[in-house]
């Protein structure tokens, strides 16, 4: 089994029964659940910690989650007595509290300058991984915008990533995903298996609208709507999908978007459930972002994925790792403009005629 610390003031607590640590892509902050029972001792010292206390999780010596206890429980009768404890990365402060800097704007600002001052109150350093795109002229947190909605707003205007570093700071940016050091093989490593294919949110013909600014060249109508489509080979019947798009671009940048929307979606439709044993990998612990060969014959699928979510978990069953994998494209990152900057639409008018069209072929 492998060694689970709580550390809060300096001293590790261990022994825990129940475990759950999670971590995600689509998460900011990791989450962690621990608990412990045992029969009764008056011998036996409480766990002494206290919901709002700095902790750390740190399992066989390497940090995963730094951050502050939420909840802490005591429990007992005649014969037993337990704790509860579970907690967050430092960075879900940025979830719940409101986004405060100065008069609420900025100018001529990157994203990571932007993500700096609304951390610092909150102790929060920041760092950044590969390139995080141009400044913004302007930007300002909107109405009752908490933290990290202002910062993730930002990050989705330049395509880029949030998420904790485990010792109780944010990373902005793009980490390239890493090779998990073993495949999951059927009959070999693979205790479960589950893979969906959800196609609910996948249409036959994606078509992206949207304007860009007239000049001596492009003016009235070919400047008022430009269009560009992309299909999706993958979803047999008739399923139109018109994303309007409120920001100035031409057609390549809507072709873009148009192609983005079909891969993406495609990709999301699929993810695999699966349960290994113990916590590790060739490579260390299971992660977020790693890339494995998934071979389950009885459930249809031989391919390499990627990591989105990774529960680390103790239980009367055992000492697992939980993890949802999806296709690498679903979690393709796209810049998407911020429609407060875009001119307003002057009414409609008949569309270029000029039409890129792109295909996602097959199923993801």
């Amino acid at each position: 089994m492998a060694d689970l610390q709580l550390i809060v003031a300096g001293r590790a607590h261990a022994g825990w029964n129940r475990i759950r640590v999670h971590r995600g892509l689509e998460e900011i902050a990791g989450t962690f659940d621990l608990g412990v029972a045992e029969r009764w001792s008056a011998t036996v010292p409480p766990l002494e910690v206290r919901a709002q206390d700095a902790c750390a999780v740190r399992v066989d010596g390497q940090t995963l989650i730094t951050g502050h206890i939420d909840r802490a429980a005591i429990s007992y009768d005649a014969h037993n007595h337990g704790n509860t404890v579970s907690g967050r990365d430092a960075t879900g402060d940025l979830v719940d509290c409101a986004a405060e800097h100065g008069k609420g704007e900025w100018r001529n600002a990157s994203i990571a300058q932007i993500a700096r001052d609304l951390c610092k109150p909150f102790g929060i350093q920041v760092s950044v991984a590969g390139d995080v795109g141009a400044p913004f002229d302007r930007y300002a947190i909107e109405p009752g915008e908490t933290a990290f909605d202002c910062i993730e707003r930002a990050a989705r205007q330049r395509g880029v990533r949030l998420l904790s570093d485990g010792r109780g700071g944010l990373v902005v940016g793009v980490t390239p995903a890493a090779q998990a050091g073993v495949s999951l093989v059927e009959g070999e490593n693979l205790l479960s298996c589950e893979v969906a294919n959800d196609a609910s949110q996948r249409f036959s013909k994606y078509r992206v609208i949207g304007q860009r600014s007239g000049d001596d060249d492009t003016n009235g109508a070919s400047a008022a709507q430009i269009k560009a489509t992309a299909d999706d080979a993958g979803v047999v019947r008739y399923r139109p999908q018109v994303v309007l798009v409120e920001d100035q671009g031409d057609i390549a940048s809507f072709q873009k978007r148009a192609r983005w929307e079909a891969s993406v979606r495609a990709a999301r439709a699929l993810t695999a459930t699966v349960r290994v044993q113990g916590w590790s990998n060739g490579s260390g612990l299971w992660a977020p972002n790693q890339l494995v060969r998934l071979a389950a014959p009885t459930a249809r699928i031989d391919r390499e994925l990627l990591v989105r979510d990774v529960d680390l978990v103790v239980d009367q069953s055992g000492t697992f790792a939980e993890l949802v994998l999806t296709p690498p494209d679903a979690y393709t990152l796209l810049p998407i403009a911020d429609r407060k900057n875009a001119p307003r639409r002057r009414g409609r008018k008949r569309a270029d005629k000029s039409d890129d069209v792109f295909s996602v072929g097959g199923d993801a």
